[in-house]
């Protein structure tokens, strides 16, 4: 029997305002870092990398609220990827973590809740 596991756990820095679509989707990026040391120079290297972040139904209203620029974030979620065709006729790709979790790790998350998912009650 083939078992099939999509989960992705992100933890980075809100690059962009989340951006509301409508009232059930919000997007924003999300920043990552990895450093390591250079064995020829010995000094350290860092690499960013960037993720797209989308929040569906209750998630999307509360990552509006909850979530700005700059904020240090963990992420739980899943990754999708959606195909859409340009004006040109182009089939092009668009791969993206589908939020089902987000944790606010910055100093002020005392004001949010610890951690906020769609399943749980949003009573503040």
């Amino acid at each position: 029997m083939s078992r099939n596991y999509n989960k992705v756990i992100l933890v980075g820095h809100v690059g962009s305002a989340p951006e509301s679509r409508s009232d059930t989707v919000a997007t924003f990026s999300l920043a990552t870092n990895a450093s390591w040391k250079n064995k020829t120079s010995g000094e350290y290297d860092t690499r960013t990398d960037w993720h797209r972040i989308t929040a569906f139904g209750k998630s999307a209203a509360l990552v509006i609220k909850h979530v700005a620029k700059g904020k240090a974030v963990l992420i739980e979620g899943e990754l999708r990827t959606d195909k859409y065709t340009t004006d040109g006729g182009e089939d092009r790709y668009q791969t993206y973590v589908a939020m089902q979790r987000f944790e606010v790790l910055d100093a002020d998350a005392k004001k949010a809740p610890e951690a906020l998912s769609e399943e749980e009650d949003f009573a503040f």
